[in-house]
């Protein structure tokens, strides 16, 4: 026996069926909304005097520059436990300061 399952995606305005998932980003963060042609048009109407001005931006540079231990390959977090474990002065947030980072990095090498 065969069996056919459907999935309906309705609008998260206004519930209604024939929607499609539309992405967009604003201050940093992505969304995403279900919406039917119709409604997509008032969106996209909506935003086009803003997006008729407004630049792409750069993914690389509108991301924040990874710190250095997480640039190395480090886990901020194993970095701290074993400085707390070893008595070492290391702040609870931020960056780990450099001197932390070579310290660990003598402990654990071969």
């Amino acid at each position: 026996m065969a069996s056919t399952i459907s999935v309906i995606i309705t609008s998260d305005l206004s519930n209604a069926p024939d929607a499609a998932t539309v992405l967009f980003g604003w201050n940093g963060r992505s969304y995403q909304v279900d919406l039917t042609a119709d409604e997509k048009r008032d969106f996209e109407a909506a935003l086009q005097p803003y997006l008729g001005v407004a630049q792409i931006a750069n993914k690389k540079s509108s991301q924040r520059e990874p710190s250095r231990a997480v640039a190395v390959g480090l886990v901020p977090a194993t970095v701290r436990a074993w400085a707390f474990s070893n008595g070492v002065d290391v702040p609870k947030r931020g960056r780990i300061p450099q001197d932390v980072i070579q310290r660990f990095q003598e402990a654990h090498s071969s």
